[in-house]
């Protein structure tokens, strides 16, 4: 696969990219997304690390903009440093339900606190240090 995901908490999924996705990852995860919202008693917020790779099939795009209007989306932020990324994902925010936010920003550290600003409260068991040495980028 081209992706990790890991559960940070009941409420936040962290998901990192590892490289550009292939169609079978990219549907894998779009799967996975599906049965966790499916299933969630309350709304699911994720964490994307885009450093290395991204979603960039428009149909998964298209797919995933549509989980957006899933009653437990709760919200999303991405991270990373690439160019495309920030193409790729614009493409998603203007498919993305109205109300959705989708915020893509520079380092793990600007996510977790744009994610706090969103859902306060849902970062305070992360120790950020240890989730930024694994999963990086927070200071360059």
């Amino acid at each position: 696969m081209d992706f990790e995901l890991h559960t940070l908490s009941d409420e936040l999924i962290f998901i990192r990219w590892l490289r550009d996705s292939s169609t079978v990852s990219e549907n894998a995860l779009l799967s996975l997304i599906e049965m966790l919202l499916d299933e969630a008693p309350s709304p699911i917020y994720f964490l994307t690390d885009a450093q290395d790779g991204l979603m960039t099939n428009p149909r998964a795009l298209r797919r995933m903009a549509d989980l957006t209007r899933h009653n437990n989306f709760g919200a999303a932020v991405s991270y990373g440093h690439k160019v495309s990324a920030s193409k790729y994902y614009e493409t998603f925010r203007m498919m993305a339900a109205p109300s959705h936010r989708e915020d893509m920003v520079r380092s793990v550290d600007e996510a977790l606190d744009t994610l706090e600003t969103v859902r306060p409260g849902i970062t305070t068991m992360i120790e950020r240090d240890s989730l930024e040495l694994l999963y990086g980028y927070a200071y360059s």
